[in-house]
């Protein structure tokens, strides 16, 4: 055993003695790691919550080279909405769209549009997991660079827990079905307005097709924003942020 690893639980030892004497209070795993923290100086990692669902938010990426400096790196430009920090990480040959829109001045110009309707959905991007491709490819939603037979134009990610569907358009209809970070399609003439999407989802249980309602605001294109880096000469770059097909 390292003596950093001794020096941890020593701390440990110490932190529960003083914990014993207020059993009102007993021993956590905020003890734990705090220990950690005296010895190492760095706070503890938290736990990681792993969510349900085939298509539920995870990251391949955090064993690549560079990969976890790039991400730590681009979360800050996106929470800060600083346009210079995320041009640095983007190549000079960025892809923004299927119709020839290209180039870092060209990005610039989107993301101080439409009241930065961009940063918005990079930020929602960030939140989905990120997919590994070999050690220099990087693609954000993890969901994107799953494999489907499914039709991406009327795919629709369901985003979240045991999220309700619906008999009709309305909340106060009864529940079908609850479903978990998975694909629906939508359905033909999708009656219900702008609240609600009628969609179809097969349940991975039962096998059973299933025709409800979900919140729209609890769907997302699969064909919507995605983000693909690579490594190029050791130093990862934005080469597509794009939506569509």
């Amino acid at each position: 055993m390292n003596s950093r690893r001794v020096a941890a639980l020593l701390a440990t030892s110490a932190l529960l003695s003083l914990a014993a004497c207020d059993r009102a209070n007993p021993p956590s795993e905020k003890l734990e790691r705090a220990a950690e923290e005296m010895v190492t100086g760095e706070p503890a990692a938290e736990p990681v919550e792993v969510l349900k669902g085939p298509l539920a938010p995870r990251n391949d990426c955090t064993d690549l080279p560079g990969a976890p400096a790039f991400l730590a790196a681009l979360r800050t430009a996106v929470e800060e909405r600083d346009a210079d920090a995320l041009a640095s990480l983007a190549a000079d040959d960025i892809k923004l769209d299927f119709g020839g829109g290209a180039g870092i001045a060209t990005m610039r110009q989107r993301l101080a549009a439409d009241g930065g309707r961009l940063w918005g959905e990079l930020e929602r991007i960030l939140d989905l997991g990120c997919a590994a491709k070999g050690d220099d490819s990087i693609t954000m939603p993890w969901y994107f660079a799953q494999e489907t037979d499914a039709d991406p134009a009327t795919s629709m990610l369901v985003m979240g827990q045991d999220v309700p569907m619906y008999q009709g358009p309305d909340e106060r209809s009864a529940v079908i079905a609850r479903i978990s970070w998975d694909r629906a399609t939508i359905a033909s003439g999708n009656p219900g307005g702008g609240e609600y999407r009628r969609v179809e989802w097969t349940d991975p249980e039962s096998g059973e097709d299933v025709s409800g309602f979900v919140r729209s605001d609890q769907l997302r294109s699969m064909l919507g924003y995605r983000l693909m880096a690579a490594r190029r000469n050791d130093r990862w770059r934005i080469v597509n942020f794009l939506a569509g097909d």
